[in-house]
């Protein structure tokens, strides 16, 4: 291990870094104080952190409104989810080898991440792994930012939550001069998120979206248009690329666009290429049905994907029953489904 401090505070930047317990990393540092060092050590259940710049409200505010509840000094659920917001770090010199990342919450590359910034530029980031609604607590994903080529150079830390439906839970950053473990997840750039499109003539009643795993699926924004006109905009943890298909959701009704043009607007870490390999969109004329299992009911509702909450609006009209509930796959917010039958037992 290299023997020397993490930060050392430039001419411009007085403040020292503020760390729990009332530690200070800057002023006062000694020459002899080796070792990691915890820079931040935040969760949802806190206060800002002191000396770290905070914007918006997503991670709560030192200027709280009494009248708006989505703008508290210590967030709700609704406001980490709703609000966006960045924490930013007091300047420092980079003098250790990694910051060692552990976080928990929406994964999004661009939008929900936490980056060093040097010169005014990105140079590393990373994302939280996805982890709710199954998992409440959160997955902790736990990244090691390479800090090597970076010696001597000025930087700041900056959380960022610019994501409409998603949030980062906690957040814990490391400085180290110590060797990553073998299989670590090394970051040493920040990752490209580029346009990408799907494009077809409609011959098929019902557009179907890959969707990814739980974990390490980008929760991002869907547009759908036909013959040029948007749709239906919404967020999805769709599968592309590298990122296995886990199942698919039924998303738009295209019984009335016979012919005329869909497409599919998203994102993907390499853009669109017209010979390159696009997310496997289908557009057919059925919807899966149920699963047979030993594991599933034979008669009652329930999904391929995800899960149902919340049955309501159960009516009758003209021999049909309708059912609407709610449903979520992978995202906190949810969105209404509905299911038609006859019989009270054989369900579409």
């Amino acid at each position: 291990m290299k023997r020397r401090s993490f930060l050392k505070h430039s001419a411009l930047s007085a403040a020292a870094l503020t760390l729990p317990g009332n530690e200070l990393l800057g002023a006062g540092r000694k020459e002899t104080d080796y070792g990691p060092k915890v820079l931040l050590d935040f969760n949802q259940t806190q206060l800002p952190p002191k000396d770290w710049k905070i914007e918006g409200y997503a991670f709560g505010t030192r200027t709280p409104d009494p009248d708006r509840r989505q703008r508290a000094a210590k967030p709700s659920a609704n406001q980490r989810q709703y609000q966006s917001g960045k924490m930013t770090s007091p300047e420092f010199v980079i003098e250790d080898d990694f910051l060692q990342v552990d976080c928990a919450g929406v994964y999004h590359p661009t939008l929900c991440t936490i980056r060093l910034v040097v010169d005014g530029q990105d140079v590393r980031a990373c994302s939280p792994n996805q982890g709710a609604p199954f998992n409440k607590a959160g997955i902790v994903g736990r990244y090691w930012l390479d800090l090597r080529p970076l010696q001597d150079r000025k930087a700041r830390i900056e959380v960022r939550d610019n994501h409409f439906n998603g949030w980062i839970e906690k957040v814990k950053i490391v400085a180290t001069s110590s060797e990553p473990p073998v299989g670590a997840h090394v970051i040493a750039t920040v990752p490209r998120w580029l346009p990408d499109r799907y494009e077809t003539t409609i011959k098929g009643d019902y557009l179907l979206l890959p969707v990814g795993p739980a974990v390490n699926t980008p929760l991002q924004e869907v547009a759908i248009c036909i013959d040029g006109h948007e749709k239906l905009v919404t967020d999805f943890p769709l599968a592309f690329g590298s990122i296995p298909v886990e199942g698919y959701l039924p998303v738009y009704d295209l019984t009335g666009y016979q012919g005329k043009n869909l497409k599919v607007s998203y994102h993907s870490f390499s853009g669109y290429e017209p010979s390159g390999e696009q997310a496997k969109f289908l557009v057919q004329s059925e919807i899966p049905g149920r699963i047979i299992a030993d594991n599933k009911p034979a008669f009652h509702i329930h999904c391929r994907l995800g899960r149902l909450n919340d049955p309501n609006g159960l009516c009758y009209l003209n021999g049909v029953y309708h059912l609407f509930h709610q449903y979520t796959y992978n995202i906190r917010a949810k969105s209404w489904a509905h299911y038609v039958s006859t019989d009270l037992m054989h369900w579409r």
